[in-house]
């Protein structure tokens, strides 16, 4: 496979791959280091890529395996992980997953943010971007951890079934 359409091929699924990885992991941090790795062994591999090789499925294997040495190097620090039933059930999830069905969910997803109140935003993107904790978003707003976590619940229901509202109307699911 040449450079080109190894970085093309490579660019087009990373948002497959980051869900796949935080799927997998279950750690935003974890899953953004072992992309990074995963990026490099296929980098390493890619002159060994038939030319009629299907990308997409090709990466989720080298995903898999990296996991799959995550998983070992966590074991050996006795952290309790997925087991491997679960990781190949996750895995084959994401084999039947469609780019453009993500596209779709991610789009549908930034349009509903946009009709939320910029507090609303703001509160979703400092929990869920910034990766701060509801004690310290309960301290800022001078409100109680439940109700932070309430408001969270609410705003996550409100944008699922916005979602899936713009989804039905398109039918993607």
């Amino acid at each position: 496979m040449t450079e080109t359409t190894f970085v093309q091929e490579l660019l087009k699924c990373r948002s497959v791959h980051e869900a796949m990885l935080l799927a997998l992991v279950g750690d935003s941090h974890a899953a953004d280091d072992l992309y990074q790795q995963a990026a490099l062994v296929m980098t390493r591999k890619r002159e060994e890529i038939p030319e009629d090789c299907r990308f997409l499925p090709w990466s989720r294997k080298v995903i898999v395996n990296v996991v799959r040495d995550y998983r070992k190097q966590k074991a050996r620090q006795k952290v309790s992980l997925l087991d491997e039933p679960s990781l190949e059930r996750i895995a084959g999830a994401f084999e039947r997953l469609d780019e453009t069905i993500l596209d779709a969910r991610r789009e549908a997803l930034r349009r509903c943010l946009n009709k939320m109140d910029a507090p609303q935003r703001k509160l979703l993107h400092a929990r869920y971007e910034e990766n701060r904790s509801i004690e310290d978003l309960a301290a800022e707003s001078s409100r109680s951890r439940g109700a932070v976590e309430t408001m969270l619940y609410r705003l996550r229901r409100a944008l699922a079934a916005c979602v899936e509202r713009s989804l039905g109307t398109r039918g993607v699911r």
